[in-house]
């Protein structure tokens, strides 16, 4: 124990150093004056001059009154009780245990929570999810309807628009001349000969076929 370590702690009343501790140095206990005993160890073999068991008075350190000293016989503790005269005594007191704690009280047992209640569809509301399902199929099927119905008008105009380009053509076809008009009629030049003048290339403005006849090649419309 250091020089002076607990120099002055009024809130001492017993010391107990444990086994291993070798020496206490001067003043290590002193001027403590509520100290009233000290427990030391066979280890200790060196004690300092007023080491414990002194406090200050007039003139320097007194020894405390009623001050014991607990240690072995023939020891370091006993050589320092008889040099300044204290009390010793080989019947190393019991620590005193400190006083228990009272038992902590178990917390009482919550009330379990309440638990949430399940909502359970009611017939009524099952009746109402099967109503908006079959809304939403009848929905569904009226609209594939609706396009079946687009779907198949279209269809059946570009049919009747083929059947009416097929008849117009085929009426057309017939009505053209024996002869086809392709060469403008036999002319007689200078000298006797009959020679045969071709039309000018035409669009037809129906369908566009170039043509040098009078009839449209393709549709049979009179161009010239």
């Amino acid at each position: 124990m250091g020089y002076r370590s607990f120099y002055n702690c009024t809130a001492l009343q017993s010391v107990t150093l444990p086994q291993g501790v070798t020496s206490v140095y001067n003043g290590a206990f002193a001027n403590c004056p509520n100290l009233t005993s000290v427990t030391l160890p066979d280890s200790l073999v060196s004690i300092a001059d007023y080491a414990f068991g002194f406090q200050s008075g007039t003139g320097g350190f007194v020894p405390l009154p009623n001050f014991t000293i607990y240690g072995s016989a023939g020891s370091a503790a006993e050589a320092y009780a008889n040099k300044y005269g204290f009390a010793f005594s080989t019947a190393i007191p019991t620590p005193t245990p400190p006083p228990s704690q009272p038992a902590a009280s178990e917390p009482e047992a919550s009330a379990p929570a309440a638990s949430e209640e399940s909502v359970v569809p009611t017939p009524a509301t099952s009746a109402d999810a099967d109503q908006n399902k079959q809304s939403k199929n009848s929905q569904d099927s009226d609209m594939l309807l609706i396009l079946l119905a687009i779907g198949g008008g279209t269809i059946l105009l570009i049919i009747v628009g083929v059947v009416i380009f097929l008849i117009v053509r085929n009426k057309n076809d017939r009505t053209k001349p024996a002869i086809q008009p392709d060469a403008l009629p036999n002319k007689t030049d200078s000298n006797g000969s009959k020679t045969t003048e071709q039309y000018p290339e035409i669009y037809c403005p129906m369908c566009g076929t170039k043509n040098t006849g009078r009839y449209c090649s393709l549709c049979g419309h009179l161009l010239r």
